[in-house]
């Protein structure tokens, strides 16, 4: 089992505590008791000893709950509670726990359940996250943030007819993106998904600038330009009646802010 260090007060002859905290018992329940302090290395609890200027002190080495217990008990008292390795490409591949972390004390007054911060205190490489900011791939069943949490965040999915296409998938067969934004002017692939479909044949056409320049729509004058004024500038230049003439086309995001979105489109010739 795992271990973790406590600070010992020899003075006081008990550990050295801090606000309290639901604990696992022996009977497997949990118990809102003082928390001792608990740190991942001795000297991180040397560290916090001096700084609280407590004397005569020892660390002790003691069990660390298994994650597994941590993960049954959140199953029985955390409502919408899942878990699952996160596949988002802002987290590095940690377990996810995810559920519905508020509870109300007796003046029905909203707090986050003790047990998220014990998670958070207590584990490396285990996130707590609310449920209605995750879901998990359709094909892989990881898990995947699909809420934004900053002006500039870019999913790390594709939207399916199946559901959500997680972009490792995605790089593990291509075709996901192609048969869903092929040819469609009201969505866009994310940045990420470029190299892939340049793979697959689809390119800027460099000798032509217009269908290479980055174009935006927003709140500014100027931002104005739109897929259907884009796709009706190359059936001009190229003197077509429609584009899928020449051209198969997939619209790309390459970049997003609070005011505007800046994109390009990727083009690849049919094959007569």
């Amino acid at each position: 089992m795992k271990k973790v260090y406590e600070i010992f007060s020899e003075k006081l002859h008990k550990r050295v505590f801090k606000s309290s905290q639901y604990q696992k018992q022996i009977d497997g329940t949990y118990k809102k008791l003082p928390s001792a302090y608990r740190f991942k290395t001795k000297e991180r609890a040397i560290e916090i000893a001096e700084r609280r200027h407590i004397k005569n002190y020892k660390i002790e080495e003691v069990d660390k709950v298994p994650i597994e217990k941590v993960i049954e008990y959140c199953e029985n008292h955390i409502p919408y509670f899942e878990y699952f390795d996160s596949v988002d490409m802002d987290y590095n591949d940690e377990m996810v726990l995810v559920g519905d972390w508020w509870k109300r004390d007796t003046k029905k007054e909203l707090y986050t359940h003790p047990i998220m911060e014990f998670i958070e205190n207590n584990y490396d490489n285990v996130l707590t996250e609310w449920h209605d900011e995750w879901s998990t791939c359709s094909e892989c069943y990881s898990g995947i943030r699909v809420s934004p949490n900053s002006y500039g965040w870019e999913p790390s999915y594709i939207i399916t007819e199946y559901g959500c296409v997680c972009h490792k998938c995605c790089k593990e067969d291509p075709e996901y993106l192609i048969e869903e934004y092929k040819n469609i002017n009201n969505k866009a692939i994310p940045n990420w998904a470029i190299e892939l479909i340049k793979n697959e044949g689809f390119a800027c056409l460099e000798d032509n600038e217009m269908t290479c320049e980055r174009f935006q729509n927003g709140w500014h004058q100027g931002m104005n330009d739109t897929p259907e004024k884009i796709i009706k500038s190359i059936e001009e230049e190229f003197e077509l009646k429609h584009i899928n003439d020449m051209f198969d086309y997939i619209f790309v995001i390459t970049d997003r802010s609070q005011f505007y979105i800046n994109f390009t489109i990727f083009l690849r010739g049919i094959e007569e």
